[in-house]
């Protein structure tokens, strides 16, 4: 048996690579480290050492969600490249904002050129600015439009949509860019505060709180604060006033709408205008992507609800996840397009319930939130565990009728 010295091994451990950032992509499927050694940072995707530059920026590494794609920034000699895919771009004085779209075909960042950003789409240069608002660059859902917020001189935001920059204002608060290629904002000019659609400002009020837009870039709504109530602006038209607006959800392709007004001891949940049952807590909305359904968790005096269209379920001792005067979290009701049953957790007697099409499935002691699979919309998996024994349950509306799933 050979040995190694003890200095010599100290020696050799002093000289190795230091991993000094760890990560990897949303599915977890590709392992992401930066190294450092002897001055040199370089980033190993995969088990294979990409480009070494002096230094990678970590907190600027973006992966796109299918995680087949990866963005960096990276410095060499004072100037900064942004490295996509293993492929440097640039150089520059500053890089900035890596963001991919969402379907990870297009990546936008912020470069810096003699005192002026710019945002680089797809490699393409955009118009100069002293300033870019910090984290406003952004893609449309469907990934055909992009913007961010500019700051040409002191007291202007202006928003910049494919490259064209509007008018300034004293602050943009929050923007997103629509499918249609238009900018949807709160705003503010001066003290008063205005919800920007396109082309169409509404108008000043005292405040805006929670908005929404649906999908297709069509359709907006908005909580305005006139005075200390709140009113829900739904396409221009305010309506009633309350005490509190919140948690807008555009649903069936954007020709639904729901939200939840309350006043002291009253929660309901809107519905195209047309208030729901009171309660005295009611969760978030949730409503199908392409049908008409809708369900939200609720809470009166007799116990908890799931209310699924029209029917209510339950009522139920308590429930699991109240926080911030919601009954249930919403990571704890599903409900899909179509006519697929909802699944619900909820405790009753300290007992876990699976909650199928307002049936009770099993017993649990653990039940973690449903999901969406198989890349179907008329289909749902929930996976269990019931006394330490693992369950997987598929659920598929149209084929089997729900009282044969539920013998399953």
């Amino acid at each position: 048996m050979r040995c190694v010295p003890a200095f010599m091994l100290v020696a050799w451990v002093a000289c190795a690579p230091r991993v000094v950032w760890v990560g990897s992509d949303p599915y977890r499927r590709i392992q992401a480290e930066v190294r450092s050694q002897g001055g040199a940072q370089w980033m190993r995707l995969g088990g294979q050492d990409q480009e070494h530059y002096q230094a990678i920026g970590a907190a600027g590494i973006v992966f796109s969600n299918d995680g087949t794609r990866v963005a960096y920034p990276a410095e060499r000699a004072g100037r900064w490249w942004m490295v996509v895919d293993g492929q440097p771009q640039g150089p520059w004085d500053g890089v900035a904002d890596p963001a991919f779209s969402r379907d990870g075909k297009h990546l936008a960042f912020l470069a810096e050129q003699a005192g002026q950003w710019r945002a680089v789409v797809d490699g393409v240069i955009g118009p100069p600015s002293p300033a870019v608002q910090r984290g406003t660059l952004r893609f449309s859902v469907n990934a055909e439009h992009w913007g961010y917020v500019a700051l040409p001189k002191d007291g202007c935001a202006a928003i910049a949509i494919d490259g064209v920059v509007g008018p300034c204002h004293t602050a943009v608060v929050s923007m997103r860019v629509t499918n249609l290629g238009a900018a949807a904002a709160t705003v503010r000019d001066g003290a008063r505060f205005h919800f920007l659609f396109g082309e169409q400002m509404g108008p000043a009020v005292d405040g805006i709180g929670a908005w929404a837009i649906s999908e297709d870039g069509r359709r907006f709504a908005y909580a305005a604060l006139e005075g200390k109530r709140w009113h829900a602006v739904v396409d221009g038209v305010s309506g009633a006033p309350a005490d509190g607006v919140r948690d807008f959800q555009f649903g069936d392709e954007g020709a639904r709408l729901a939200f939840v007004a309350t006043d002291p001891g009253r929660a309901r949940v809107v519905v195209d205008g047309a208030e729901g049952p009171p309660f005295l807590l009611v969760g978030k909305p949730l409503l199908a992507a392409h049908g008409p359904r809708v369900a939200y968790s609720a809470q009166d005096a007799q116990g908890a609800w799931v209310v699924v269209d029209e029917d209510r379920q339950g009522p139920f001792a308590h429930c699991r996840g109240r926080a911030r005067n919601h009954p249930v979290a919403t990571h704890d009701l599903l409900v899909s397009s179509h006519d697929a049953p909802v699944v619900a957790r909820r405790e009753r007697a300290r007992q876990q319930l699976a909650i199928v099409g307002g049936r009770t499935l099993r017993t649990l002691q653990q039940f973690p939130a449903p999901v969406v699979g198989g890349g179907s919309e008329r289909s749902m998996f929930v996976s269990v565990h019931d006394r330490n024994v693992a369950r997987s349950i598929w659920l598929r509306s149209g084929e089997r009728p729900l009282r044969q799933l539920l013998g399953n």
